[in-house]
Parts: structure tokens; C-alpha cells; sequence
């Protein structure tokens, strides 16, 4: 319920009051959330919890990503059917934005931001579906998270708030395609598994201790949003 209330508020105060909060306390916040349930998840120690914490982890990337991609400080967001102005915002060849980049024709530091965040942005998804299910191999981790990067491309182009780059696939894919190569190489997803799927053996006080403490900073954060949005 604490998680719901937190999605649904952040939701409301971004997309109907565009409220412009900055990435990092976006980011925090989102975080806060998820510390919240993986500590739930300890408390309770149950199978199920620690499956449906992964699904609650699933939904708030989506909402992190989507908000940050389509509503976070945006002007103008407004649907777009007229497809006969779809080809000023889509780049359909492949390496034409990332030689850009590349080339120097644009900042150091842009460069470095655009071309990692576009590789790194799928990876935590890429994460959830290798804990979520043992049994994934690499192209069904892929046919899972192309789909989500197309899902964003076409959203971006139709809501008018970014383009249809064929580089972002390709930045966004071969990102993935590294992070879960190296996880299966080196198997490391029965490792990465276990730490969503045991208490720890901590002590229940600090368990208690820790859950609360994350608790009433989620709802400091939300009250404070609330206060001074």
C-alpha cells in the first residue's frame, strides 16, 4: 500500500502539476521505495514476497524510466496521430546519431551522458528478469527488453516529447546484450538470485530497525513533495 501510495502521489505531482524535480531526488526517492519492499521482503522471509517484491522492483523502473523519459521537465507533451510528421523526429540509420557523438561535434560530456546512459538504461531491467526467472536464457532477456525499448521509441515519438532513434535501440540492445552476457558467462545469476531470495540471517531488531527507518523517509519524502511542490 506504502508502495502504491508513493507511485500514484509522485505520478500526480509530476504529470498534472509538472513539477520539476531534479533526476538525483527522482532517482532517491525510487530507491527508497524499492529499499522499502526488499526490507519487507526480508522481514517476512517468504517465497512468494521475495517474487512479488521483483514485480513490485519491475513496475517502479518502468514508472522511474517513463516518467524521466516522457513527463520530468517537459513543456509540451501532447498526442501526435498525424504520421505524415513522424519522419522530422525518426532516424531509421543505424550509427548516425552515435558517429555524431563520436565525432566531436558535440560536447566531451554530453557524449560520455548520451552514449552510456543509453547503454546503461536497460540494464537494471535486464537485472529483474534474470532474478525473476532462473530458467531465462539471453534471448528471452532480450525479446524482453526489445520490446520495452520499442514500447519507449514509439511512446516518445506519439506523446512528442523525444525521437525515434534506431541508435537508441542499438545503444540500449548492446548494452543489455553485454550486461547479461557476462551475468550467464560467469554465472553469476544463481549469485544474484540468492541476495533477492534470503533474509541474511540479520537480526530481527535491525530488520525492524531498518524497515521503519526507510518507511519514514518514504513518507517524509512524499509529505515533503506534497508541502513544496
Amino acid at each position: 500500500m506504502i508502495t502504491g501510495i508513493g507511485i500514484l502521489s509522485y505520478l500526480y505531482l509530476v504529470v498534472f502539476f509538472k513539477c520539476n524535480f531534479s533526476y538525483l531526488f527522482v532517482l532517491v526517492y525510487f530507491i527508497l521505495l524499492s529499499l522499502f519492499n526488499f526490507l519487507n521482503g526480508i522481514i517476512q522471509d517468504d517465497k512468494f514476497v521475495y517474487y512479488r517484491n521483483i514485480s513490485i522492483y519491475v513496475v517502479l523502473y518502468f514508472v522511474l524510466l517513463i516518467s524521466v523519459t516522457m513527463f520530468l521537465n517537459r513543456a509540451h507533451i501532447y498526442l501526435n496521430f498525424d504520421v505524415s510528421t513522424y519522419y522530422k523526429n525518426i532516424n531509421l540509420i543505424p550509427f548516425k546519431t552515435i558517429l555524431i557523438y563520436l565525432s566531436g561535434k558535440t560536447s566531451v560530456l554530453s557524449s560520455f551522458i548520451n552514449l552510456l546512459g543509453n547503454m546503461f538504461v536497460f540494464i537494471p531491467l535486464s537485472f529483474l528478469i534474470i532474478i525473476k526467472d532462473e530458467n531465462k536464457n539471453i534471448a528471452k532477456v532480450l525479446r524482453y527488453v526489445g520490446f520495452s525499448v520499442l514500447m519507449v521509441e514509439v511512446l516518445q515519438l506519439v506523446l512528442s516529447t523525444g525521437f525515434f532513434d534506431i541508435d537508441d535501440f542499438i545503444l540500449n540492445i548492446g548494452g543489455s546484450l553485454l550486461f547479461t552476457y557476462i551475468v550467464y558467462r560467469f554465472d553469476l545469476n544463481i549469485k544474484l538470485r540468492s541476495m533477492f531470495f534470503r533474509d541474511f540471517l540479520v537480526n530481527e531488531k535491525l530488520k525492524y530497525f531498518a524497515y521503519f527507518f526507510i518507511l519514514l523517509l518514504a513518507i517524509l519524502v512524499i509529505i515533503f513533495v506534497f508541502v513544496f511542490r
